[in-house]
């Protein structure tokens, strides 16, 4: 049986742009994120995403994912060759108040000497029939460096106050 142990959190408490776990330790056999975040976005747009960016120990580059979606009538997929995204739909100030996206981020063998991957799903909530939306997510980063440090960027705007971030290290039994 897998062990969760919570290694740190992160609760927002003012707007910003980028949430950064560094000095992660080795000792894990795998690495899982929770998120619950809110966009500073004013409104929701048809196909408008927060896109969480992942960037393994600050890199920009050998990342790519694919995205499945579906809400309302909506269903779809969205390829990245250059980022790994966890797709959210905003959860704007113009939606249902104090509501917010839910995700989650695995990443197996994070410590290994081998490519990451790494899942996740996210779900956003509002009081409508069209605008909520579930995504999945699967990402590629093609390095086989240890992942020491991770950073969360909101590529539209900024995650607003109360927004939260837990890290746990999963240890197999």
């Amino acid at each position: 049986m897998a062990t969760y142990e919570l290694i740190d959190s992160v609760v927002l408490g003012s707007d910003t742009a980028t949430v950064t776990f560094s000095s992660i330790p080795g000792t894990f056999d795998d690495l899982y994120f929770q998120l619950s975040i809110r966009g500073s976005n004013t409104s929701y747009n048809s196909g408008q995403t927060v896109n969480v960016e992942f960037r393994p120990n600050g890199s920009t580059s050998n990342r790519s994912s694919r995205v499945l979606y579906a809400g309302g009538t909506n269903i779809g997929s969205l390829t990245y060759a250059t980022g790994i995204y966890l797709d959210m739909t905003p959860n704007s100030s113009s939606w249902t108040a104090n509501t917010f996206t839910s995700g989650d981020l695995y990443i197996p063998n994070y410590a290994g000497a081998t490519n990451k991957s790494m899942s996740g799903i996210t779900v956003s909530e509002n009081n409508n029939a069209s605008s909520g939306k579930t995504w999945a997510i699967s990402g590629l980063w093609n390095d086989t460096s240890a992942i020491t440090s991770f950073t969360f960027v909101s590529s539209v705007n900024s995650f607003l106050t109360g927004s939260s971030f837990y890290r746990y290290g999963i240890t197999k039994a």
